[in-house]
C-alpha cells in the first residue's frame, strides 16, 4: 500500500508540474524565478536602445503607441529624404568634391548636363575661351577664361535660332612657362564638366561654389607615352566606352630642315581617363595618317584637328578638322586654311568617308568644338568656328548648326565676345 501511494503521489506531481508550465512562464513548473540585473550589471542594460527593445516586448498600450509614432516618423523621414534625392538627381549633377574654407565645406551642384529643358526644342549649353597669351591677366600672376551660356531654339520649320546669355570668369594661377588656362574643349564625364588646358596639359573640373565657378586641377596629361616633362597640348575630347579621350591637333610638328622621319611626332598621340583620373597614352599615329590618306592630305599636305567625337549611334569617330591643306605648313597661309569637311571613321580607322558639310566656307573660319544636338540619334551637329588675325591680334567665334548629310539649319552666327571659343557642351 505504501509502494502505490508514492507511486500515485509522483504522477500526482508530474501532472500538476505539466499543468502549471502550460499555465507559467517560467523555466522550471512550480519554481517562481525573479528576473533583476544583478549588483553588477553594466550600465548598458539601461541604453536607450535597451530601454526601447523592453518596451516593445511589454504589452503596455502606452509603450506600443510610442514605438508606432517613432517608425510612423521614421518611415516619413526616409520618404522625404528620397523625394528629395530623386528630385535632386533630376535636375541637377552632383559635384565629386567639396572645397574646404577653414572649418566650412561648400559643397557644388551644377545644372544636370545633356538635359533639355523648356520643351523638347530648347537646349541649354556653355561655351568656353581659349584667349592664347591673353589669358593671362596683365600685371597679376593670374590666369583668365570665359564661360559663355547659350540657348539654341528649335523653329516649326525645322531650323534654330541661338539667344546667348551671362558671361562668367574663371581663374588660375597655374601655367606653364608664364601661358596657361587656354581651355580648348568642354565635356561632361561621368557627371561631371571637364576642360582641359592645351598649353599644360592639366584638366580640370569646373563646380559651381556658391553662385561663382571654380576650375579644380583633376589630372594631368603629358606629350606622346607620358614619359615627358611637356603637357600635352590637349584640342579635343569625347567619351567612348565608358571612358574619356583628350586629343591634340594630329600632325607631327617639323623644325626648318628636318625631314619627316626627324620630325617631333609627340602630337600624333592620345590619352584617356577613366572615372577615377587614371591618365594612360596611346599611340595614333597610324589613325591619323589613314585620315590623311582618305582627305589626300598626306606630307606635305596636313590635316589639323580640334574637333572630335565619338558616336555611339553610328558607331564612328567624327572628326570636323580646323584646317586643311594640300601644300606645306605656311604660319601665316595656315590662317586661311579653314576646313569645311567632316571625317566619319570606324573604331580601328578601316573605313573611312568624308564630305563637305555646314555653311559655304570661310577660309579663315575652322572648326574647333562641336557636339551632337540632345536627342537628334547624332545627325544634327552643333558646332564652333573660329577665327585668328595674328597680324591684327584678333579674335572672333560663331556657331553653326547643320547636319551630318551637310544641310544647314542655322548660318553662322558671331557669338558676342572678341574672344575664341574652343568648346562647346550641352546640359
Amino acid at each position: 500500500k505504501t509502494s502505490w501511494d508514492s507511486q500515485r503521489h509522483r504522477i500526482s506531481l508530474r501532472l500538476w508540474a505539466a499543468s502549471a508550465a502550460m499555465r507559467r512562464p517560467y523555466p522550471h513548473p512550480g519554481i517562481t524565478v525573479v528576473r533583476s540585473p544583478p549588483e553588477s550589471a553594466p550600465e548598458t542594460s539601461k541604453t536607450p536602445v535597451s530601454r526601447w527593445c523592453r518596451a516593445f516586448r511589454r504589452r503596455n498600450p502606452r509603450h506600443r503607441l510610442l514605438w508606432g509614432l517613432s517608425a510612423a516618423a521614421l518611415v516619413v523621414v526616409l520618404v522625404v529624404g528620397l523625394w528629395w534625392w530623386g528630385s535632386g538627381v533630376s535636375g541637377s549633377f552632383r559635384a565629386s568634391a567639396a572645397i574646404g574654407e577653414g572649418d566650412h565645406l561648400a559643397r557644388s551642384t551644377v545644372p544636370r548636363l545633356r538635359g533639355v529643358t523648356d520643351g523638347p526644342d530648347t537646349f541649354h549649353f556653355y561655351l568656353i575661351t581659349d584667349l592664347d597669351k591673353e589669358s593671362h591677366v596683365e600685371g597679376e600672376e593670374r590666369y583668365q577664361a570665359w564661360l559663355q551660356e547659350g540657348t539654341l531654339r528649335r523653329r516649326p520649320d525645322g531650323s534654330f535660332e541661338v539667344h546667348f546669355g551671362q558671361l562668367e570668369p574663371l581663374v588660375t594661377s597655374l601655367n606653364e612657362r608664364g601661358r596657361g588656362f587656354e581651355l580648348s574643349e568642354l565635356v561632361q564625364y561621368d557627371g561631371k564638366l571637364f576642360t582641359a588646358d592645351d598649353r599644360s596639359g592639366i584638366i580640370f573640373e569646373l563646380l559651381r561654389v556658391q553662385d561663382k565657378w571654380q576650375a579644380i586641377p583633376r589630372a594631368l596629361a603629358m606629350e606622346g607615352s607620358g614619359v615627358t616633362t611637356k603637357g600635352l597640348k590637349i584640342e579635343w575630347g569625347t567619351v567612348k566606352d565608358g571612358i574619356l579621350w583628350w586629343g591634340s591637333i594630329g600632325k607631327e610638328f617639323l623644325r626648318p630642315g628636318q625631314t619627316l622621319e626627324e620630325a617631333d611626332k609627340s602630337l600624333l598621340w592620345v590619352a584617356t581617363m577613366d572615372q577615377h583620373l587614371s591618365v594612360h597614352h596611346l599611340n595614333w599615329a597610324h589613325f591619323y595618317q589613314r585620315l590623311r590618306e582618305a582627305t589626300g592630305t598626306t606630307h606635305p599636305g596636313y590635316l589639323v584637328h580640334e574637333a572630335v567625337c565619338w558616336s555611339d549611334v553610328h558607331q564612328k569617330w567624327v572628326f570636323l578638322p580646323r584646317r586643311l591643306s594640300f601644300e606645306a605648313y605656311d604660319e601665316v597661309l595656315d590662317e586661311t586654311r579653314g576646313s569645311d569637311v567632316m571625317i566619319m571613321a570606324s573604331e580601328f580607322f578601316e573605313d573611312i568617308e568624308s564630305r563637305h558639310v555646314g555653311p559655304a566656307v570661310v577660309s579663315t573660319h575652322g572648326f574647333s568644338s562641336f557636339k551632337f544636338l540632345p536627342n537628334s540619334q547624332d545627325r544634327v551637329i552643333v558646332a564652333v568656328k573660329s577665327e585668328e588675325n595674328s597680324a591684327l591680334g584678333t579674335q572672333s567665334s560663331y556657331l553653326t548648326v547643320f547636319q551630318i548629310d551637310g544641310k544647314v539649319l542655322m548660318e553662322e552666327v558671331r557669338i558676342p565676345h572678341a574672344f575664341k571659343f574652343e568648346g562647346v557642351e550641352f546640359f
